[in-house]
């Protein structure tokens, strides 16, 4: 695994859905379809951006078809190995709604500022224990890193690294894949994106 960042494409929610303020939940089933189709279109292991900087206002009822939906798929499979983060410049008044839509239902997205320069910002939104959090933030720092690495710089049995470690994977926080080991036989390596 290489510490390069994967291919990222962005879908602007304002140019696509042609509104500053999405808040029609049954609008946002209608587009639905349209976010599977970009997400879909993507090479495996490329990042669908949803690009949400340009509006003004994104509610609740919104969010759950269009972001959590997807990221349900997401975390099942069905995209393959291409992973959803959000843009946003504003974080705390203007993710309410999107995050109350993925705290129902225990689940996270990262967040950044930039699709240019993605990790410098990034920061999962939604349920995520804090422990998980902690991990996360190890895994951001360091880069790409075995479960070992991990398990050692947070004091942590290998098993219990590993297992926070599968839990942001399935929440799709981190990317998980086996690679050659030095000493030979195979090993997990850990990013972010």
């Amino acid at each position: 695994m290489t510490s390069a960042l994967p291919d990222i494409r962005s879908l602007d929610f304002r140019k696509a859905f042609s509104s500053k303020i999405l808040y029609d939940g049954t609008q946002g089933e209608e587009y639905l379809r349209e976010i599977s189709r970009f997400i879909s279109s993507q090479p495996d292991g490329a990042v669908a951006a949803f690009d949400l900087r340009d509006l003004e206002y994104i509610g609740y009822s919104y969010a759950k078809p269009t972001i959590r939906t997807p990221l349900r798929r997401q975390n099942v499979g069905e995209y393959g190995d291409r992973r959803i983060i959000l843009l946003a410049e504003e974080r705390d008044e203007f993710l309410e709604g999107i995050e109350a839509a993925l705290k129902e239902e225990d689940m996270a997205v990262l967040v950044a500022d930039s699709a240019e320069d993605p990790l410098d910002s990034i920061e999962p939104l939604g349920h995520i224990k804090d422990h998980l959090l902690e991990t996360f933030h190890d895994v951001k720092e360091a880069g790409p890193a075995t479960t070992a690495q991990v398990s050692s710089r947070l004091d942590q049995s290998l098993q219990n690294a590993n297992n926070r470690l599968r839990s942001l994977d399935d929440l799709g926080l981190i990317r998980r894949e086996k690679v050659d080991s030095t000493s030979g036989g195979k090993e997990w390596q850990v990013r972010v994106l």
